[in-house]
């Protein structure tokens, strides 16, 4: 299982890449420090546990298609100064490119199956190396093609 999220306030990968990369910071997860990225979100998942355990990721959507993934490494019940509860979501910090899929917008989080998610690209961080460009993909995507 898995979560699909918008990337607000992001307009390209590269971006969100950047944006990852300078927010990363030591967590622990079994044992090991790995370098992870917090998120924040109103409400703890309830299914968190089989998001773990099945390797889940958050599918981040950016100019209305899904373009990213990011394992999910942990999650953390937090309280802010004013006794506010909220829910951190730990994220690897490598993002990883996938196909383009187009999603509408919404608001939050949903929970995401994993038979409706993009597979990832081939090729460097940044989605080089594939076949084709993404934005093309998405565009044969967007005509039934």
């Amino acid at each position: 299982m898995d979560i699909i999220r918008p990337a607000v306030g992001i307009q390209e990968l590269d971006q969100l890449i950047s944006s990852m990369k300078r927010r990363g910071q030591s967590y622990p997860v079994g044992g090991d420090m790995v370098r992870a990225v917090p998120i924040t979100t109103r409400n703890y998942p309830a299914q968190a546990e089989e998001i773990l355990e099945s390797g889940g990721s958050v599918y981040w959507i950016i100019k209305r298609a899904i373009q990213a993934r990011q394992k999910i490494v942990g999650f953390e019940r937090l309280t802010d100064d004013t006794g506010k509860k909220f829910c951190a979501i730990w994220l690897d910090a490598t993002v990883i490119p996938t196909h383009h899929f187009p999603r509408k917008p919404f608001q939050g989080w949903r929970y995401f199956n994993d038979q409706d998610t993009p597979p990832d690209l081939k090729g460097t961080q940044s989605g080089k190396g594939d076949d084709l460009p993404p934005e093309l993909l998405l565009e044969l995507r967007k005509l039934g093609l």
